[in-house]
């Protein structure tokens, strides 16, 4: 038992490991290593505060999905917790596919002590909240934009539009978890009346109905723990304006704290959209540059920096 323990912890590194080291690559092969070097040249001692805020950033988060495990958080180590985020955050760079096997990755390799519902209730958790705190995020950017910066018709109609969207989910969410909506073991339950997924959903319809529970309750049984994780996901919202902020002063751009913020907001957008394509191709370049024409920086690679720091 020792053995297979002792080498399943050995491939989970070695996996975590390669999901780093892919990350780095692509993100250098995205920028280029001639840009590379010459805004790491440039961003001089200021690189060091840079990637110590990004890590810290990891550090937070790991935190906050520790206090979503509840009472059993004591069963996993924090370091296991941070492995975990990182392999998962690497694996997410691939789009949505990439997220998904990430977060079935922290859920199959948590811990083999702690109860599935809770893995996953506790993953679900994480990564709401984290959502959450980015849409709260986005909403405040946008309203700011739309306040101080000067945007096309057709922009400004797009963001209040998104703006709009952004409000309804998180009032839909909060809703259906205050009045306790089973909307996933009723789709569950629909799917069951489908021959060729009856037996399958209908195995799993314990688990799903447990896992529902448990996203109803964490709220209401562990206020603290709730609270503490929202406050820190709030937090890393924060620290990722923070990094935007901190590559923009270094690299002499002209861009006040409320500009990183609205520009934070702004990125954010653009990795929804990338979400859904594999890879964030396309996406990520043209909504990086229409950034770059609306806050005038031309320096492309200030903009490379900013969305790998964030």
């Amino acid at each position: 038992m020792f053995k297979l323990t002792t080498r399943w912890q050995w491939a989970l590194r070695t996996l975590a490991a390669i999901f780093g080291a892919g990350l780095l690559t692509y993100l250098v092969r995205r920028v280029g290593h001639e840009k590379v070097v010459e805004d790491v040249l440039r961003l001089g001692w200021g690189l060091a505060l840079v990637i110590a805020l990004g890590g810290a950033s990891h550090l937070v988060r790991a935190w906050a999905w520790r206090l979503a495990l509840t009472d059993w958080s004591s069963g996993v180590s924090f370091s296991r917790i941070l492995q975990l985020r990182l392999a998962s955050e690497a694996a997410g760079q691939a789009g949505a596919f990439g997220q998904l096997f990430g977060e079935g990755l922290r859920i199959s390799a948590l811990s083999p002590k702690i109860p599935i519902d809770c893995c996953i209730s506790s993953v679900a958790l994480d990564r709401a909240l984290f959502i959450a705190t980015g849409a709260m995020v986005s909403i405040a950017g946008i309203v700011a934009a739309l306040l101080i910066v000067s945007l096309t018709q057709a922009l400004r109609l797009y963001a209040m539009l998104f703006a709009v969207i952004l409000i309804s989910l998180l009032f839909g969410v909060a809703l259906a978890i205050l009045k306790r909506w089973p909307i996933l073991s009723r789709s569950a339950r629909a799917l069951c009346r489908w021959r060729w997924m009856s037996d399958r959903v209908g195995n799993a319809l314990p688990l799903i109905k447990s896992v529902e529970n448990k996203l109803f309750d964490f709220h209401r049984n562990t206020p603290g723990a709730f609270w503490a994780s929202l406050t820190l996901n709030l937090v890393c919202q924060g620290m990722a304006v923070l990094e935007v902020y901190l590559v923009l002063w270094l690299l002499g751009a002209k861009v006040g704290p409320l500009g990183a913020f609205v520009l934070e907001a702004l990125t954010k957008m653009v990795s929804v959209v990338g979400t859904f394509n594999p890879g964030n191709i396309g996406t990520y370049e043209g909504g990086n540059m229409l950034i770059a024409k609306i806050f005038g920086l031309i320096a492309r690679s200030i903009l490379h920096l900013i969305v790998a720091a964030g």
